[in-house]
């Protein structure tokens, strides 16, 4: 009865842990990716000179 009880409490734990480290990803990404769009518009000419 223990050990069912403490699987219970470990994979809730797991899956807490797993959608946190998710979610600050996901906003990690998109963080990067809109600082990338925002520095392109602002300096497209830049920006293009800097990839070739």
């Amino acid at each position: 009865m223990v050990a069912i009880i403490s699987t219970f409490y470990a994979l809730k734990f797991v899956d807490n842990y797993k959608d946190n480290y998710l979610d600050n990803c996901m906003k990690y990404c998109l963080d990067n990716v809109a600082e990338q769009i925002y520095w392109i518009i602002k300096n497209p000419i830049n920006y293009q000179k800097s990839n070739n």
